[in-house]
């Protein structure tokens, strides 16, 4: 069993490293991340944005600012489950309530996702595989939403960051756009490792197209016109309808690789 989240196993279509620094967001849209796109707009930088499906339709607007500022945009599920403890109809659900999310957004359809907690194993690629998804997952890891729980502190973060930068080390940066400190250290990080150009879905391959071409809903579909072919379909609808995600009381981001 390949399994990144207990022994950081990568599969053969797996993006994990990379030739430059590069900056990944992960749970957002929310409404921390306008200040992290000015920032970006006024360095000319690009990222890529890890989105959960609940918080693109609970932040339309900025979603489609993202995706309208040039960044690249991939799943985060819908709802930040980890996957490898779910039946297989609802890894389906998640990823397909994500797409659906973007698409109806945006109108756009991505080819690439990221499991929360890193949760990826075979079952899942094969699942993912299907609905036209390959996996990004990360070599560095800036811990910041220690930041959340003051174990760590901005400063810290920013020299480990300079430390990489010193030492040539590159790889896919794991950060978030979820609170006030993530952002703010985003903001931060951006300015001290300046424009890479590259995003974390052209790091092994500069020609990889982000987006499907093919367009499975129409632009703007109401969320009560889309069907999901799945028993947990109405049960997932109630949990869309009735729960929220908070990102920031997730404290738990990552499983322990150990386990």
């Amino acid at each position: 069993m390949c399994s990144f989240d207990c022994g950081l196993c990568v599969g053969p279509s797996d993006i994990r490293n990379c030739h430059h620094l590069v900056q990944t967001f992960d749970d957002g849209p929310t409404a921390n991340t306008p200040q992290l796109l000015d920032q970006l707009k006024k360095g000319g930088q690009m990222v890529s944005f890890f989105v959960l499906g609940i918080q693109v339709v609970t932040f339309p607007e900025i979603f489609r600012r993202s995706h309208k500022e040039g960044h690249f945009l991939a799943s985060h599920t819908y709802g930040h489950k980890h996957l490898p403890s779910l039946s297989n109809n609802d890894i389906v659900a998640q990823l397909q309530w994500s797409i659906w999310a973007m698409n109806a957004t945006a109108g756009v359809i991505p080819q690439f996702f990221r499991p929360p907690f890193g949760g990826l194993d075979n079952r899942v690629r094969a699942i993912a595989h299907r609905l036209n998804l390959s996996a990004i997952v990360w070599d560095l890891d800036t811990n910041d939403w220690q930041l959340n729980d003051h174990s760590r502190t901005g400063e810290e973060i920013y020299d480990q960051i300079r430390l990489w930068q010193n030492s040539r080390i590159n790889g896919i940066m794991l950060e978030h756009d979820s609170t006030e400190n993530t952002v703010m250290a985003g903001i931060e990080i951006s300015k001290i490792i300046g424009n890479s150009a590259i995003t974390a879905a052209n790091c092994n391959d500069p020609l990889a197209e982000w987006y499907s071409e093919d367009t499975i809903l129409p632009y703007n579909v109401s969320r009560s016109s889309f069907r999901i072919p799945l028993p947990q379909k109405q049960q997932l609808n109630n949990k869309i309808v009735t729960n929220s995600y908070d990102a920031a009381t997730d404290h738990h981001h990552h499983h322990d690789h150990n386990t």
